[in-house]
């Protein structure tokens, strides 16, 4: 009878272990907040005149990865612990501004950031506590960017204005992550995680579309190294790390 009871109690726990499921493929979307890691410097300032010292003076850094972040993709897990994660990611900066005042010329030069990124990682998951799992990730990310501007010259005799955007060739990059996942349910899991992506752009053109500042004509300039060009070579920053809280789908089981 003993016997019995044990071989059916086995043949139980080996029906479960045969049958029980996890999960094979999750959707999933965040939000979060990047801070830039060095940047390329801009200059607020007033002067006299072109001969005098420069005062109130105030340093900005500008970088592509500082801004709002949001990320959808998906995971694969190719064995119980390890998935395959692929996303989209983009970025939002909020604007930036410099100021130059120099003999009662104004000059207010505002900017906007876009970053956008394909990201592939491997992302092992270790079991933690009961119901907290951590994982890490590690991979490549592919990015392109998007930088509009606008030049305001205030003068005593009025306004003079430019816009157009600067365009970067796109990039690879290197991106880690280390989070936590929470489950709700058998398919909703909260997450939080903390990532860095480092990242760092070649300045290509600068494009004018419309302008009637004097000192800007409507053109496309490229940052190469040719006296016939007026821009330098130019790298920006990107690197950046970030925390971002997001939630989880499983659309598959196994």
């Amino acid at each position: 009878m003993f016997a019995r009871k044990m071989a059916a109690a086995l043949a139980i726990t080996a029906a479960s272990l045969v049958h029980a499921e996890y999960e094979t493929l999750n959707i999933f979307g965040s939000i979060g907040a990047g801070f830039g890691m060095g940047g390329r410097r801009y200059e607020s300032y007033e002067q006299g005149n072109l001969l005098s010292a420069k005062t109130n003076v105030k340093d900005r850094f500008y970088n592509y990865g500082s801004g709002v972040k949001f990320d959808v993709g998906c995971q694969y897990f190719m064995m119980e612990d390890v998935a395959l994660q692929t996303s989209f990611g983009y970025s939002a900066g909020f604007t930036f501004e410099q100021v130059e005042s120099v003999a009662g010329l104004t000059t207010t030069t505002t900017f906007k950031r876009h970053l956008f990124g394909l990201k592939a990682l491997v992302v092992p998951r270790f079991e933690a506590l009961d119901l907290i799992d951590l994982y890490a990730g590690v991979g490549l990310g592919f990015f392109w960017n998007h930088r509009p501007f606008k030049i305001v010259a205030e003068t005593a005799a009025g306004s003079q204005e430019a816009t157009g955007k600067i365009t970067s060739r796109p990039t690879f990059g290197f991106i880690g992550q280390l989070g936590a996942d929470y489950p709700l349910n058998d398919k909703l899991t909260l997450f939080g995680e903390f990532a860095f992506e480092q990242i760092r752009f070649n300045l290509s053109k600068r494009i004018v579309k419309e302008s009637n500042y004097v000192l800007l004509d409507e053109d496309t300039d490229h940052y190469v190294k040719d006296d016939a060009d007026p821009l330098d070579p130019e790298k920006i920053p990107g690197s950046n790390f970030q925390i971002r809280v997001g939630i989880r789908l499983a659309v598959k089981n196994y």
